[in-house]
Protein backbone atom coordinates (compact mmCIF):
# COMPACT_ATOMS: atom_id res chain seq x y z
CA UNK A 1 0.00 0.00 0.00
CA UNK A 2 1.36 3.43 -0.93
CA UNK A 3 2.24 6.02 1.71
CA UNK A 4 -0.52 8.27 0.40
CA UNK A 5 -3.16 5.54 0.52
CA UNK A 6 -2.08 4.56 4.06
CA UNK A 7 -2.44 8.19 5.13
CA UNK A 8 -5.92 8.48 3.64
CA UNK A 9 -7.02 5.17 5.16
CA UNK A 10 -5.88 6.31 8.60
CA UNK A 11 -7.67 9.64 8.15
CA UNK A 12 -10.89 7.78 7.33
CA UNK A 13 -10.67 6.04 10.72
CA UNK A 14 -9.88 9.18 12.73
CA UNK A 15 -12.11 11.95 14.08
CA UNK A 16 -12.04 15.11 11.96
CA UNK A 17 -9.97 17.84 13.61
CA UNK A 18 -9.43 20.07 10.59
CA UNK A 19 -10.10 20.35 6.85
CA UNK A 20 -8.02 21.59 3.95
CA UNK A 21 -9.63 22.47 0.64
CA UNK A 22 -8.43 23.58 -2.77
CA UNK A 23 -10.42 25.91 -4.99
CA UNK A 24 -13.67 25.22 -6.78
CA UNK A 25 -12.09 24.35 -10.13
CA UNK A 26 -10.56 21.31 -8.38
CA UNK A 27 -7.81 20.99 -10.97
CA UNK A 28 -4.59 19.04 -10.47
CA UNK A 29 -2.94 21.89 -8.57
CA UNK A 30 -5.82 22.31 -6.10
CA UNK A 31 -6.35 18.60 -5.54
CA UNK A 32 -2.68 17.69 -5.01
CA UNK A 33 -2.00 20.82 -2.96
CA UNK A 34 -4.80 19.80 -0.59
CA UNK A 35 -3.58 16.20 -0.37
CA UNK A 36 0.03 17.22 0.26
CA UNK A 37 -0.96 19.89 2.79
CA UNK A 38 -3.03 17.35 4.70
CA UNK A 39 -0.22 14.78 4.68
CA UNK A 40 2.39 17.26 5.93
CA UNK A 41 0.09 18.89 8.48
CA UNK A 42 -0.83 15.50 9.92
CA UNK A 43 2.86 14.60 10.08
CA UNK A 44 3.29 17.84 12.06
CA UNK A 45 0.71 16.53 14.58
CA UNK A 46 -2.09 18.76 13.30
CA UNK A 47 -4.29 16.26 11.41
CA UNK A 48 -6.52 17.58 8.64
CA UNK A 49 -8.74 15.94 6.03
CA UNK A 50 -8.19 16.95 2.37
CA UNK A 51 -11.27 17.96 0.39
CA UNK A 52 -11.61 17.92 -3.39
CA UNK A 53 -13.86 20.97 -3.73
CA UNK A 54 -16.42 19.57 -6.21
CA UNK A 55 -19.32 17.15 -5.84
CA UNK A 56 -18.18 13.53 -5.88
CA UNK A 57 -19.93 12.83 -9.20
CA UNK A 58 -17.78 15.49 -10.92
CA UNK A 59 -14.48 13.84 -10.02
CA UNK A 60 -14.67 11.58 -13.09
CA UNK A 61 -14.40 14.71 -15.27
CA UNK A 62 -10.84 15.30 -14.05
CA UNK A 63 -9.20 12.45 -15.89
CA UNK A 64 -5.64 13.66 -15.30
CA UNK A 65 -6.13 13.60 -11.51
CA UNK A 66 -7.87 10.23 -11.62
CA UNK A 67 -5.00 8.79 -13.68
CA UNK A 68 -2.25 10.30 -11.51
CA UNK A 69 -3.74 9.21 -8.19
CA UNK A 70 -4.26 5.69 -9.55
CA UNK A 71 -0.46 5.35 -9.71
CA UNK A 72 -0.49 5.71 -5.92
CA UNK A 73 -3.34 3.22 -5.53
CA UNK A 74 -5.80 6.00 -4.67
CA UNK A 75 -9.33 5.93 -6.09
CA UNK A 76 -12.47 8.01 -5.65
CA UNK A 77 -13.62 6.03 -2.59
CA UNK A 78 -10.40 6.96 -0.75
CA UNK A 79 -11.16 10.68 -1.05
CA UNK A 80 -13.53 13.31 0.33
CA UNK A 81 -15.52 15.80 -1.72
CA UNK A 82 -17.60 18.93 -1.23
CA UNK A 83 -20.75 16.91 -0.65
CA UNK A 84 -19.03 15.09 2.25
CA UNK A 85 -18.36 18.29 4.16
CA UNK A 86 -21.56 18.59 6.16
CA UNK A 87 -21.28 15.04 7.49
CA UNK A 88 -17.59 15.56 8.30
CA UNK A 89 -18.15 18.62 10.49
CA UNK A 90 -21.49 17.57 12.02
CA UNK A 91 -20.01 15.63 15.00
CA UNK A 92 -17.86 18.57 16.13
CA UNK A 93 -19.30 20.68 18.98
CA UNK A 94 -17.28 23.69 17.76
CA UNK A 95 -16.17 25.28 14.51
CA UNK A 96 -13.75 23.04 12.59
CA UNK A 97 -10.51 24.71 11.39
CA UNK A 98 -10.41 25.23 7.63
CA UNK A 99 -7.17 25.59 5.66
CA UNK A 100 -7.32 27.06 2.14
CA UNK A 101 -4.86 26.15 -0.60
CA UNK A 102 -4.82 27.51 -4.16
CA UNK A 103 -7.29 30.23 -3.21
CA UNK A 104 -7.50 32.90 -0.52
CA UNK A 105 -11.23 33.47 -0.21
CA UNK A 106 -14.18 31.13 0.21
CA UNK A 107 -15.20 29.11 -2.85
CA UNK A 108 -17.96 26.55 -3.29
CA UNK A 109 -21.51 26.76 -1.92
CA UNK A 110 -20.93 24.00 0.64
CA UNK A 111 -17.94 25.72 2.23
CA UNK A 112 -19.55 29.16 2.09
CA UNK A 113 -22.67 27.82 3.85
CA UNK A 114 -20.71 26.02 6.57
CA UNK A 115 -18.52 29.04 7.29
CA UNK A 116 -21.65 31.18 7.43
CA UNK A 117 -23.14 28.72 9.94
CA UNK A 118 -19.91 28.87 12.02
CA UNK A 119 -19.26 25.19 11.48
CA UNK A 120 -15.99 25.96 9.64
CA UNK A 121 -13.53 28.77 10.29
CA UNK A 122 -10.56 29.75 8.11
CA UNK A 123 -7.26 29.43 9.99
CA UNK A 124 -4.59 29.28 7.26
CA UNK A 125 -4.01 30.13 3.59
CA UNK A 126 -1.38 29.14 1.03
CA UNK A 127 -2.12 30.59 -2.40
CA UNK A 128 -0.64 31.97 -5.61
CA UNK A 129 -3.56 34.11 -6.79
CA UNK A 130 -4.14 37.83 -6.20
CA UNK A 131 -4.55 38.63 -2.51
CA UNK A 132 -8.21 39.36 -1.79
CA UNK A 133 -7.30 40.89 1.60
CA UNK A 134 -9.54 38.64 3.65
CA UNK A 135 -8.81 36.37 6.63
CA UNK A 136 -5.89 38.61 7.51
CA UNK A 137 -5.29 36.75 10.81
CA UNK A 138 -4.78 33.37 9.10
CA UNK A 139 -1.54 31.66 10.10
CA UNK A 140 0.22 30.78 7.95
CA UNK A 141 -1.00 33.28 5.39
CA UNK A 142 1.29 32.70 2.43
CA UNK A 143 0.19 34.41 -0.79
CA UNK A 144 2.68 34.96 -3.59
CA UNK A 145 3.39 34.38 -7.25
CA UNK A 146 4.07 30.81 -8.34
CA UNK A 147 3.42 28.79 -11.45
CA UNK A 148 1.87 26.14 -9.21
CA UNK A 149 0.43 26.56 -5.73
CA UNK A 150 1.88 23.14 -4.93
CA UNK A 151 5.33 24.76 -4.97
CA UNK A 152 4.24 27.13 -2.20
CA UNK A 153 2.72 24.26 -0.22
CA UNK A 154 5.99 22.33 -0.50
CA UNK A 155 8.14 25.37 0.37
CA UNK A 156 6.11 26.12 3.48
CA UNK A 157 6.03 22.59 4.83
CA UNK A 158 9.65 21.86 3.93
CA UNK A 159 10.63 24.95 5.94
CA UNK A 160 8.59 23.66 8.89
CA UNK A 161 9.40 19.94 8.76
CA UNK A 162 12.83 19.93 7.16
CA UNK A 163 14.02 16.44 6.24
CA UNK A 164 10.80 14.97 7.67
CA UNK A 165 8.97 16.43 4.65
CA UNK A 166 11.27 14.65 2.21
CA UNK A 167 9.01 11.67 1.59
CA UNK A 168 9.84 10.55 -1.97
CA UNK A 169 6.34 9.40 -2.79
CA UNK A 170 4.80 12.74 -1.78
CA UNK A 171 7.52 14.55 -3.70
CA UNK A 172 6.57 12.51 -6.76
CA UNK A 173 2.92 13.37 -6.13
CA UNK A 174 3.83 17.07 -6.17
CA UNK A 175 5.71 16.83 -9.45
CA UNK A 176 2.54 16.50 -11.52
CA UNK A 177 0.85 19.83 -10.68
CA UNK A 178 4.16 21.68 -10.96
CA UNK A 179 4.75 20.36 -14.48
CA UNK A 180 1.12 20.62 -15.61
CA UNK A 181 0.75 24.24 -14.43
CA UNK A 182 4.06 25.39 -15.92
CA UNK A 183 3.91 23.48 -19.21
CA UNK A 184 6.84 21.30 -18.13
CA UNK A 185 8.68 24.34 -16.71
CA UNK A 186 8.31 26.44 -19.87
CA UNK A 187 5.74 29.06 -18.78
CA UNK A 188 4.62 31.03 -15.70
CA UNK A 189 7.70 29.71 -13.84
CA UNK A 190 8.73 31.58 -10.68
CA UNK A 191 11.75 31.16 -8.42
CA UNK A 192 9.71 29.15 -5.93
CA UNK A 193 8.90 26.66 -8.71
CA UNK A 194 12.55 26.35 -9.74
CA UNK A 195 13.57 25.80 -6.12
CA UNK A 196 10.86 23.16 -5.66
CA UNK A 197 11.91 21.27 -8.77
CA UNK A 198 15.57 21.35 -7.76
CA UNK A 199 14.67 19.93 -4.35
CA UNK A 200 12.40 17.30 -5.89
CA UNK A 201 15.17 16.25 -8.29
CA UNK A 202 17.67 15.94 -5.44
CA UNK A 203 15.34 13.89 -3.23
CA UNK A 204 14.21 11.56 -6.01
CA UNK A 205 17.78 11.01 -7.23
CA UNK A 206 18.94 9.57 -3.89
CA UNK A 207 20.04 5.92 -4.13
CA UNK A 208 17.69 4.95 -1.31
CA UNK A 209 14.60 6.41 -3.00
CA UNK A 210 11.88 3.93 -3.93
CA UNK A 211 9.92 5.44 -6.77
CA UNK A 212 6.27 5.03 -7.74
CA UNK A 213 7.30 5.84 -11.31
CA UNK A 214 10.52 4.89 -13.08
CA UNK A 215 12.49 8.11 -12.58
CA UNK A 216 12.32 11.89 -12.49
CA UNK A 217 13.10 11.83 -16.19
CA UNK A 218 10.11 9.54 -16.75
CA UNK A 219 7.79 12.02 -15.03
CA UNK A 220 8.93 14.83 -17.33
CA UNK A 221 9.31 12.93 -20.60
CA UNK A 222 6.59 10.30 -20.36
CA UNK A 223 4.07 10.90 -17.60
CA UNK A 224 3.75 14.67 -18.12
CA UNK A 225 2.49 14.40 -21.72
CA UNK A 226 0.15 11.57 -20.73
CA UNK A 227 -1.36 13.65 -17.93
CA UNK A 228 -1.61 16.68 -20.21
CA UNK A 229 -3.46 14.53 -22.74
CA UNK A 230 -5.76 13.13 -20.03
CA UNK A 231 -6.54 16.67 -18.85
CA UNK A 232 -7.64 17.66 -22.35
CA UNK A 233 -9.59 14.48 -23.02
CA UNK A 234 -13.31 15.21 -23.13
CA UNK A 235 -14.34 12.24 -25.24
CA UNK A 236 -17.78 10.97 -24.24
CA UNK A 237 -18.59 14.11 -22.23
CA UNK A 238 -21.88 15.95 -22.57
CA UNK A 239 -21.69 19.72 -23.00
CA UNK A 240 -22.75 20.10 -19.36
CA UNK A 241 -19.84 17.85 -18.36
CA UNK A 242 -17.48 20.18 -20.24
CA UNK A 243 -19.01 23.21 -18.51
CA UNK A 244 -18.49 21.56 -15.10
CA UNK A 245 -15.01 20.18 -15.79
CA UNK A 246 -13.22 23.41 -14.84
CA UNK A 247 -15.84 25.54 -13.13
CA UNK A 248 -15.96 28.31 -10.56
CA UNK A 249 -18.86 30.37 -9.24
CA UNK A 250 -19.08 33.92 -7.90
CA UNK A 251 -21.81 36.20 -6.63
CA UNK A 252 -21.49 39.86 -7.65
CA UNK A 253 -24.19 42.05 -6.19
CA UNK A 254 -27.50 40.42 -7.03
CA UNK A 255 -26.06 38.15 -9.71
CA UNK A 256 -24.73 34.61 -9.38
CA UNK A 257 -22.30 33.87 -12.19
CA UNK A 258 -20.66 30.61 -13.24
CA UNK A 259 -17.28 30.64 -14.98
CA UNK A 260 -16.42 27.65 -17.18
CA UNK A 261 -12.92 27.29 -18.61
CA UNK A 262 -13.01 25.17 -21.76
CA UNK A 263 -9.98 23.82 -23.58
CA UNK A 264 -11.72 23.89 -26.96
CA UNK A 265 -12.86 26.59 -29.38
CA UNK A 266 -16.47 27.68 -29.59
CA UNK A 267 -16.36 26.47 -33.18
CA UNK A 268 -15.51 22.99 -31.87
CA UNK A 269 -18.41 23.19 -29.43
CA UNK A 270 -20.82 24.06 -32.28
CA UNK A 271 -19.52 21.17 -34.39
CA UNK A 272 -19.62 18.65 -31.55
CA UNK A 273 -23.01 19.43 -30.02
CA UNK A 274 -26.23 20.49 -31.63
CA UNK A 275 -27.71 23.87 -30.74
CA UNK A 276 -30.52 22.35 -28.68
CA UNK A 277 -28.03 20.44 -26.50
CA UNK A 278 -25.84 23.52 -26.00
CA UNK A 279 -28.71 25.72 -24.87
CA UNK A 280 -30.42 22.89 -22.98
CA UNK A 281 -27.28 22.08 -20.99
CA UNK A 282 -26.69 25.77 -20.21
CA UNK A 283 -30.32 26.05 -19.07
CA UNK A 284 -29.92 22.90 -16.97
CA UNK A 285 -26.71 24.07 -15.33
CA UNK A 286 -28.22 27.47 -14.55
CA UNK A 287 -31.29 25.87 -13.00
CA UNK A 288 -29.32 23.37 -10.87
CA UNK A 289 -26.88 25.98 -9.57
CA UNK A 290 -29.16 29.03 -9.44
CA UNK A 291 -27.12 30.98 -12.01
CA UNK A 292 -28.03 34.25 -13.69
CA UNK A 293 -25.14 34.06 -16.15
CA UNK A 294 -22.54 31.57 -17.38
CA UNK A 295 -19.25 32.91 -18.71
CA UNK A 296 -17.45 30.51 -21.05
CA UNK A 297 -13.72 31.14 -21.57
CA UNK A 298 -12.36 28.99 -24.41
CA UNK A 299 -8.58 28.51 -24.71
CA UNK A 300 -7.14 26.52 -27.61
CA UNK A 301 -4.52 26.32 -30.38
CA UNK A 302 -5.39 27.15 -33.96
CA UNK A 303 -4.87 23.90 -35.86
CA UNK A 304 -3.69 25.75 -38.97
CA UNK A 305 -1.21 28.21 -37.45
CA UNK A 306 -0.54 26.70 -34.03
CA UNK A 307 -1.29 30.09 -32.47
CA UNK A 308 -2.90 30.31 -29.05
CA UNK A 309 -6.42 31.69 -29.26
CA UNK A 310 -9.30 32.46 -26.92
CA UNK A 311 -13.06 32.89 -27.23
CA UNK A 312 -15.38 34.55 -24.73
CA UNK A 313 -19.01 33.54 -24.38
CA UNK A 314 -21.90 34.74 -22.25
CA UNK A 315 -25.13 32.92 -21.50
CA UNK A 316 -27.92 34.69 -19.64
CA UNK A 317 -30.60 32.60 -17.98
CA UNK A 318 -33.26 35.26 -18.27
CA UNK A 319 -33.69 38.98 -18.56
CA UNK A 320 -31.12 40.77 -20.71
CA UNK A 321 -27.46 40.19 -21.54
CA UNK A 322 -24.89 42.28 -19.73
CA UNK A 323 -23.43 45.43 -21.26
CA UNK A 324 -19.99 44.23 -22.35
CA UNK A 325 -18.55 47.61 -23.45
CA UNK A 326 -15.97 47.56 -20.65
CA UNK A 327 -14.98 43.93 -21.32
CA UNK A 328 -14.71 44.58 -25.07
CA UNK A 329 -12.10 47.26 -24.38
CA UNK A 330 -10.14 45.40 -21.68
CA UNK A 331 -10.18 41.90 -23.19
CA UNK A 332 -10.07 43.12 -26.80
CA UNK A 333 -13.21 41.28 -27.79
CA UNK A 334 -14.10 41.13 -31.47
CA UNK A 335 -17.29 39.96 -33.16
CA UNK A 336 -17.58 36.22 -33.65
CA UNK A 337 -19.24 34.85 -36.79
CA UNK A 338 -22.93 35.17 -36.07
CA UNK A 339 -24.21 32.80 -33.42
CA UNK A 340 -27.98 32.41 -33.40
CA UNK A 341 -28.29 30.61 -30.09
CA UNK A 342 -30.92 31.98 -27.72
CA UNK A 343 -29.44 33.79 -24.70
CA UNK A 344 -25.85 33.18 -25.90
CA UNK A 345 -23.36 35.77 -27.21
CA UNK A 346 -19.79 34.95 -28.28
CA UNK A 347 -16.68 36.96 -29.14
CA UNK A 348 -13.10 36.26 -30.17
CA UNK A 349 -10.86 37.37 -27.28
CA UNK A 350 -7.72 38.93 -28.74
CA UNK A 351 -6.03 39.40 -25.36
CA UNK A 352 -4.88 35.79 -25.31
CA UNK A 353 -2.98 36.30 -22.05
CA UNK A 354 -6.17 37.10 -20.15
CA UNK A 355 -6.99 33.88 -18.29
CA UNK A 356 -9.94 33.37 -15.97
CA UNK A 357 -7.91 35.14 -13.27
CA UNK A 358 -8.17 38.28 -15.42
CA UNK A 359 -11.66 37.68 -16.76
CA UNK A 360 -13.35 37.33 -13.37
CA UNK A 361 -12.45 40.88 -12.18
CA UNK A 362 -13.51 42.26 -15.58
CA UNK A 363 -16.90 40.56 -15.25
CA UNK A 364 -17.11 41.84 -11.66
CA UNK A 365 -16.60 45.41 -12.89
CA UNK A 366 -19.03 44.86 -15.77
CA UNK A 367 -21.75 43.79 -13.34
CA UNK A 368 -21.16 46.32 -10.56
CA UNK A 369 -19.72 49.39 -12.29
CA UNK A 370 -20.66 49.46 -15.95
CA UNK A 371 -24.07 47.82 -16.13
CA UNK A 372 -26.70 50.13 -17.61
Amino acid sequence: MSVLKQFLAQAKRSPVKGIVSGNQSADMDSAISALAYAFFSTRHADPVVPIINVPRHDFRLRRDIVEWLAKFGVAEDDLWFADDLEALVAPSPRSVPLHLVDHCNLQGPEIIALVGAHKLSVVSIIDHHADEKVFIDANPRVIGAAGSCSSRVWHYWHSVLGAEAEVPEIVELLMAPLLIDTGNMTQKVEDVDRQALAEYDEILARPTTRSVVDSVAAIRSDIYPKLKSAKKDVSGFSFEDILRKDYKQNTFGDYTIGFSSIGKSFEWIRKTFNDADIVGDLDGLATKLGLDYVIMTCSYSDKTTGEHRRDFGEYHAGGKPLDWTHAIDVLRLAPYPEVSLPRVDVWHQHDVNATRKTVVPVVHDTVLKYQK
